[in-house]
């Protein structure tokens, strides 16, 4: 995949389908970044291995009260977010995960908004997301998010 210039993005909710593409897409994902960077050092080859089984997958996408978002360009899945439902109407952005060839043309923002509107359709009343390093606190602040505690970070939806 070439670097993706001014894409014609549409969001979506992951199903079934959808889970080998989703695999490959997080393999892909994982493939590209800078393991010793500092948001990644808790990742491993065997957990990144186990979110992106088929059967892991097809086990997630089941549930609509999780939904596993994709943006897709071109046809083509670009990035992926996975929500969790909590308690207390909670929701968490367990993760958003963008292809390093999509960074920083709004496929993040895409996928934050699609979960905040999930997170308003089923009357959640908060919203949470860790980020593990400084750019990802700055990525959720600059979109209404607060600091809890060193990571974790909330808002309403």
């Amino acid at each position: 995949m070439g670097r993706v210039i001014a894409p014609d993005y549409r969001v979506s909710q992951a199903g079934v389908d959808d889970c080998a593409e989703v695999a490959a897409f997080l393999w892909a994902a994982w493939s590209a970044v800078d393991h010793d960077a500092e948001a990644f050092k808790s990742f491993t080859d065997e957990w990144v291995h186990h979110i992106a089984s088929v059967e892991h997958l097809e086990e997630r996408l089941c549930g609509e009260a999780t939904p596993v978002l994709v943006v897709r360009a071109a046809g083509a899945i670009v990035g992926v977010a996975a929500l969790e439902s909590r308690p207390n109407a909670t929701i968490e952005v367990a993760e958003i995960l963008v292809h390093p060839l999509a960074a920083h043309t709004g496929v993040g923002s895409l996928l934050l908004k699609a979960s905040l509107q999930h997170a308003r359709r089923i009357n959640a009343k908060r919203i949470v997301a860790r980020a593990e390093d400084d750019d990802g606190r700055d990525f959720f602040r600059h979109r209404g998010f607060r600091s809890v505690d060193g990571r974790m970070l909330e808002r309403r939806p």
